[in-house]
């Protein structure tokens, strides 16, 4: 059996020793027996946070997904910004191409 410290509440105490004395019990038992409802309770839990973290990470991308839908919609310069960036892909391909023939 492992061996772990616990530090409790002033109250928390006092009720532990009560409660010990009152049933005969160790306070270890009662440490062990909590230990194992909070094991159960997280194992039972809906959702680990594990889960959570992983749903939330599926949420935002989705959420930003959804809000980029539709961004372009009514904007008049797509032509102009495509042929800008085709012509800015031209002259840099010319440009490594003298840079290639210099070597």
């Amino acid at each position: 059996m492992g061996k772990l410290q616990v530090s409790l509440r002033d109250d928390q105490e006092a009720e532990l020793q009560a409660l010990s004395r009152k049933t005969g019990r160790t306070p270890g038992d009662f440490v062990r027996h909590g230990v194992d409802l909070a094991i159960a309770e997280a194992k039972t839990a809906p959702e680990t946070q594990a889960e959570t973290a992983a749903e939330t990470k599926d949420d935002d991308w989705k959420k930003a997904w959804l809000a980029a839908i539709g961004m372009w919609e009514g904007r008049t310069d797509l032509d102009e910004m495509r042929a800008e960036t085709r012509a800015n892909s031209q002259r840099r391909d010319a440009e490594l191409e003298q840079h290639w023939r210099r070597k």
